[in-house]
């Protein structure tokens, strides 16, 4: 063997050494890129996990919401119920109040045919001692 190619083979070997280096820092960069990637992927994937969580929280607030509304509601219409339970009997007290304003109206009117006969009774009387006379 002579020198040359000792030198050959030598730089060869650097050049393959060099490569291999190169190689591995490549792969090791891949490496830290995909591990970034995977870092990503796992920190997307709990975004979308915390998106749903929220997504999920809204959902129940608006479950929450339509419940209270309904019992909101519900309340609504047994105070309307009461309220239409009261109105019947207020209809019948004022019907009642009707009734004894139509009769005080028939008693004072029979009051006042009581004070006309009493009237006319006087008159008759006062007629009867004319034609008396």
């Amino acid at each position: 063997m002579s020198a040359n190619s000792t030198v050959i083979q030598f730089g060869v070997i650097l050049g393959y050494l060099v490569l291999s280096r190169d190689i591995l820092c490549y792969l090791g960069i891949s490496f830290v890129i995909s591990g970034y990637l995977l870092l990503s992927q796992d920190i997307s994937r709990y975004l979308v996990l915390s998106r749903d969580i929220l997504f999920y929280l809204v959902l129940s607030r608006v479950i929450l919401g339509y419940l209270v509304l309904s019992r909101d509601i519900l309340c609504y219409l047994g105070i309307s119920c009461v309220i239409s339970g009261y109105l019947p009997i207020s209809c019948v007290i004022s019907g009642y109040l009707v009734l004894s304003r139509d009769i005080s109206r028939y008693l004072v009117l029979s009051r006042d045919i009581l004070c006309y006969l009493g009237i006319s009774c006087v008159i008759s009387r006062y007629l009867g001692i004319f034609v008396k006379k």
